[in-house]
Order: C-alpha cells, then sequence, then structure tokens
C-alpha cells in the first residue's frame, strides 16, 4: 500500500503503520531525515521550555501539597526524617543548621510562640524590613548596630532585639506591626511595661 509523503508528496512504501515522511531516519534519506535535523534544534528548544515549566510546576505543586497535608507531603517528611537518621543525613543537617544560624534561631523563637498561643506571625524579612525603616537603630535610644558591636565587643548582645510595643504578656501579637527594633539595655529596662 503506497502512501504520500506529508511533505515532498512523493508515494513510499511505509515500513510501519505510522510511517508519514517518505525515506528512512536509520539511513539518512528522505524527508524522514530531513524533518528529524530540522526540527532538531526546534524540539530541543522546546523540551528545555517544557523542562522548565514542569520543574516550576512541581515546586508549585508540591507546595501546595504541603499545606493540604497530603499522602505525598506525609511521606516525603518520613524519607526525610529517615535519612536525617543516617550518619551522612546528620553531617548534612549540622552544616547547613552552622551555615544558616539566623535562620535556625529565629524559627525556633517562632515554633516556640506558637505553642504559647501567640496570635500572629512574622517572618525574618519582615524583620529586616522594620530594621531598615529605623535605619537600623534603637528605637528609644538611637543607638546603631555598628555602635552597639564596639559596646558589647565579643557579646552575643552586638544585634538589635525585637520588642513587643504591647507585650505578648498583656495581650500584644506577633504582627511585625507590633514590632520595633531595641538595643538589649532598652529592652531589659522597658521589660513587660
Amino acid at each position: 500500500m503506497l502512501r504520500k509523503c506529508r511533505r515532498c508528496g512523493a508515494g513510499f512504501e511505509p515500513h510501519q503503520w505510522n510511517h508519514v515522511f517518505c525515506g528512512s531516519k536509520i539511513q539518512q534519506t528522505g524527508c524522514s531525515w530531513l524533518n528529524l535535523t530540522s526540527d532538531r534544534s526546534k524540539r530541543r528548544w522546546q523540551n528545555e521550555k517544557y523542562r522548565a515549566y514542569q520543574k516550576e510546576y512541581g515546586k508549585i505543586w508540591k507546595r501546595i501539597q504541603r499545606k493540604l497535608n497530603a499522602d505525598y507531603a506525609v511521606r516525603q517528611r518520613l524519607l526525610k526524617r529517615e535519612a536525617a537518621l543516617t550518619p551522612e543525613g546528620k553531617k548534612v543537617a549540622q552544616a547547613w543548621r552552622r551555615r544558616n544560624l539566623v535562620k535556625v534561631l529565629f524559627w525556633n523563637k517562632k515554633r516556640a510562640r506558637i505553642k504559647r498561643g501567640v496570635v500572629g506571625s512574622h517572618t525574618f524579612v519582615d524583620w529586616v524590613s522594620i530594621k531598615s525603616k529605623y535605619n537600623y537603630c534603637c528605637a528609644i535610644c538611637k543607638l546603631s548596630e555598628s555602635d552597639l558591636r564596639k559596646k558589647w565587643k565579643n557579646t552575643h548582645f552586638t544585634e538589635l532585639t525585637m520588642d513587643h510595643i504591647l507585650p505578648i504578656s498583656k495581650g500584644g501579637t506577633d504582627y511585625i506591626t507590633n514590632i520595633q527594633p531595641l538595643c538589649i539595655s532598652c529592652n531589659a529596662k522597658k521589660r513587660d511595661a
């Protein structure tokens, strides 16, 4: 049974039921080979674009699964916990914690607030933006972080601390609108006032 080539219109005998171009890719002849070579760069670009889309879509899908606490997210958490118990996993986790100490401390404080039932939350980015709004200075005494580093050299008081304008013990929230940067001295003087 002869078929008509989609590209050149010549009649050809198909080797398989799905052949639509004349010639052979294996023997590198005819429109089958021409179609392959001319579309190769186009297909490569399309594949890269498709892979990028799939990667981004995968991230979005995984984020949704985590929010919904779906079976996929539960399985992934279990796998990560099992991997973290291995000696290599422990080394990787320790190295990551050392590199990201500020984030770890911030998340630990946030977790403790959630356990106590504090209303609201904020991110590390919000805290940095509030510090920049106050020009990296204490809201009360106007002492800058660079001055704190000189004053409290070789201690852990060299950075501004988070202060709740209306204390949590008196019904304050943990939203960023209720937070101001204070030096350790001003924060200690203020306490729950």
